[in-house]
C-alpha cells in the first residue's frame, strides 16, 4: 500500500512538471507555479486567465487574483491571450506587435499553453 501511493505521489508530481512546461514563464523567467495556479482555479477563475496572470506579475497571488477578478484588469489579459494566440497562429502578427513576421518558438506559443 505504501508502494502504491508513493507511486501516486510521483505520478502527481511528474504531471504537475509536465504542465509547469506548458504553461510557460513567467515575465522574470520563472516557471508559473502549478500550485498558486490550482488555488487560483479552484476560486472559479478559468485557468487560461489565472495562467496568463500569473505570468504578468510573477507567480504572485494576490496581483494574480486582482488581475483575474477585476473587469478592466480581466479584459486586458484577455487581449493579451488573444494577441498571442493570434501570433502563434502566425496571423495578425501585427496586432501582437510582431510587425507581420512570425516568431517560432516564441512566448507567444508557450503562454498559449495553459489549458491544460
Amino acid at each position: 500500500a505504501a508502494t502504491r501511493a508513493k507511486r501516486a505521489a510521483e505520478q502527481a508530481r511528474a504531471h504537475d512538471r509536465r504542465r509547469q512546461r506548458r504553461l510557460g514563464k513567467t515575465a522574470d523567467g520563472q516557471w508559473v507555479h502549478v500550485g498558486v495556479l490550482k488555488q487560483l482555479e479552484g476560486m472559479g477563475i478559468d485557468g487560461r486567465l489565472a495562467a496568463e496572470a500569473l505570468r504578468q506579475h510573477n507567480n504572485k497571488f494576490h496581483p494574480s487574483l486582482h488581475a483575474c477578478t477585476d473587469p478592466d484588469s480581466a479584459m486586458v489579459l484577455q487581449q493579451s491571450m488573444a494577441a498571442a494566440a493570434a501570433e502563434a497562429a502566425g496571423g495578425v502578427g501585427a496586432a501582437a506587435g510582431g510587425g507581420g513576421t512570425r516568431r517560432r518558438g516564441s512566448r507567444a506559443r508557450r503562454n498559449q499553453r495553459a489549458s491544460v
